[in-house]
């Protein structure tokens, strides 16, 4: 009786035992008092709606995107619309009114009863309209995404007080949609007349088709998107697969290239896999040991018309730096190879790669997180930009989750960036079964400077001794010449018998890390094999 008003009342009137007749009001106070009551021990009988663990009441939903925007992409409207719901369901304008002019507490609606407070209702709606006519147009897709995921990175997505209690959103027809083929890691691309594999010298595995599907409803919608499949899984062959499906759609009507980043090590592997199995595209790579240096400045003159034969131009990360005409044309779609090169937002490499421009944007990856989430942003800066907002309130938002030090703290981020990022493994039960029992991959390496200059000069020694022996000694000449060319190519400071394995000096070295890091972010376990002791 001391801490509960109704029990008090009744006791002092003495009609605590005899049945009661009351109000809605007074019964949703004796309902609001139930807990105390059965702290103290006295067993009540509720009505389902009210024990229920969420009971019924009216909340502003906010329904984003239920019309396609006139332009799909990154910087694309959507319409958005505040409503009051009880169960998911949109009230009248008619039933609105009598809520909002019925008494605080219990309402009769639709036949149920439902918990009413009018006063946080009318704030959280006056709220949603304020923010409504202050974006006549829409809200920005961006930032449509962001209260979706309940991730609030900038000032504008946080929401509050009575305003987040009394507020959910939904995604209306047209994002709930997009979003369920965003996330399905194989979204069906119904008359877009995708066809994986037509056009490529391999048969794809199921996963990778998949692949090839989500990769292109990503890249018609011109939202950014992230392949980190794991290494040995096809990415290079999914994306071959991708370029020749736009090729075929593009018919005639050929546009500008797309552009292909890679470690300059990769440079011969990507020219091997795309005459392999994609003899269709036309390559061309930017590279001294492809392209001399007067081909490079006629085609650069004009980059439009230079490229223009052109399907796929490859260039490595190093030389985007020193190459100002690739900032001149408006590529049709820009691809990042190994995209950790880029996780330093502060670096010059990697302002020079942001620089560029193009609508469609994919990396390849096989660890979106090498070291800490903060490196998710350079990536997504990249490819969708935006999305996170900006490096200083990104470290922001950052900074606020770390303080809550609740495990659930990061759900947000990771709804907002999930749909972006294809993320299949070998140990997937949907992907094993598809696998070989066992996968080969021949990784091609280029050579260094170091390690060109030392193998010329024991081309050049080779040649000048075999015209002076024959016989046995030619034999063992060339025999023996096979041992340094190996040396060289494993690390220059091997054939010199000497000196510090300094590994960028080795271009095996360097795709040897490049193989394992992702092995190392996934804490497995990699056995490397040499016949050399020394190394």
């Amino acid at each position: 009786a001391a801490g509960s008003a109704v029990v008090a009342e009744l006791l002092k009137s003495k009609r605590l035992f005899a049945p009661q007749a009351w109000s809605v009001s007074e019964a949703y106070q004796f309902l609001q008092e139930s807990p105390l009551m059965e702290s103290a021990g006295v067993v009540i009988r509720l009505p389902n709606w009210w024990a229920a663990r969420r009971r019924s009441r009216p909340q502003v939903q906010v329904k984003i995107g239920s019309s396609a925007p006139s332009q799909v992409g990154l910087d694309s409207l959507l319409d958005f619309r505040p409503e009051v719901v009880v169960d998911g369901e949109a009230l009248s304008e008619s039933e609105l009114k009598q809520l909002l002019k019925g008494s605080p507490g219990l309402q009769l609606l639709r036949g149920k009863w439902v918990e009413v407070d009018q006063e946080r209702i009318r704030e959280a709606l006056n709220h949603w309209k304020k923010v409504r006519a202050a974006n006549p147009d829409g809200l920005e897709i961006v930032q449509g995404m962001r209260l979706l995921a309940g991730a609030a990175i900038s000032g504008s997505e946080v929401v509050a007080g009575v305003v987040a209690e009394w507020t959910r959103f939904e995604a209306g027809g047209w994002l709930r949609e997009t979003l369920q083929r965003m996330r399905a890691s194989g979204a069906e691309a119904d008359g877009s007349g995708c066809e994986p594999g037509r056009d490529l010298r391999a048969t794809l595995r199921p996963y990778q088709v998949r692949g090839v599907q989500w990769l292109w409803f990503m890249t018609e919608l011109g939202l950014g998107a992230c392949l980190a499949d794991d290494m040995g899984l096809g990415k290079t062959i999914q994306i071959l697969d991708l370029l020749l499906q736009r090729k075929r759609l593009a018919g005639r009507r050929r546009g500008a290239p797309s552009l292909l980043i890679v470690p300059a090590s990769l440079l011969g592997n990507w020219k091997q896999e795309a005459a392999r199995f994609a003899p269709g595209l036309t390559v061309c790579l930017v590279h001294g040991s492809e392209m001399s240096a007067e081909e490079l400045r006629r085609r650069t003159a004009d980059p439009e018309a230079g490229f223009a034969d052109c399907d796929l131009v490859v260039i490595s990360y190093g030389m985007v730096r020193r190459q100002a005409w690739l900032k001149q044309l408006q590529w049709s779609l820009i691809i990042l190879d190994e995209a950790q090169a880029i996780k330093n937002s502060e670096a010059a490499q990697t302002k020079a790669v942001k620089g560029l421009k193009s609508a469609r944007r994919l990396v390849m990856t096989g660890t979106p997180i090498e070291n800490h989430v903060g490196e998710l942003w350079s990536l997504f800066d990249f490819c969708s930009p935006g999305l996170l907002g900006g490096v200083t309130e990104f470290r922001r938002y950052l900074k606020r989750l770390s303080e809550q030090g609740d495990g659930q703290a990061y759900a947000g981020l990771r709804r907002l960036v999930q749909p972006y990022i294809l993320r299949r493994q070998k140990t997937d039960p949907e992907i094993s079964r598809d696998l070989p029992e066992k996968i080969e991959m021949r990784a091609e390496c280029g050579l260094t400077p170091q390690q060109a200059t030392l193998y010329a000069g024991v081309v050049s020694d080779l040649q000048q001794q075999l015209k002076r022996v024959d016989g046995m000694q030619r034999r063992g000449l060339v025999l023996s010449s096979l041992l340094q060319f190996k040396q060289i190519c494993n690390h220059p400071a091997q054939f010199l018998d000497g000196g510090e394995y300094v590994p960028e000096h080795s271009a095996k070295f360097e795709r040897l890390r490049q193989l394992c890091e992702p092995i190392r972010a996934r804490q497995e376990k990699v056995l490397v094999f040499t016949q050399f002791q020394s190394l």
